[in-house]
């Protein structure tokens, strides 16, 4: 919240919600802390990087999975 438009920062933010969120309870913890909608908002913010995209909709699947999908269907921590 403190760097809306860092692209840096905001993919580092999805990536980690998108780890946190590996385990059923955990994606349920961070659906209810409002996870989502930061997410939402760093992929909105900075609609223009690709890493925050990729790791935004990742992190959102694990959340609606349920932490299920624990491998991330292939989303590894690439940095830019």
């Amino acid at each position: 919240r403190a760097a809306p438009a860092d692209a840096r920062l905001q993919r580092a933010a999805c990536w980690s919600l998108l780890t946190l969120a590996a385990s059923d309870a955990a994606a349920r913890e961070v659906s209810e802390k409002g996870g989502i909608a930061a997410v939402v908002a760093a992929m909105t913010n900075c609609s223009e990087s690709d890493s925050v995209q990729h790791f935004g909709c990742w992190a959102i699947a694990n959340v609606a999975w349920g932490g299920s999908n624990s491998n991330s269907g292939g989303a590894t921590d690439n940095r830019e």
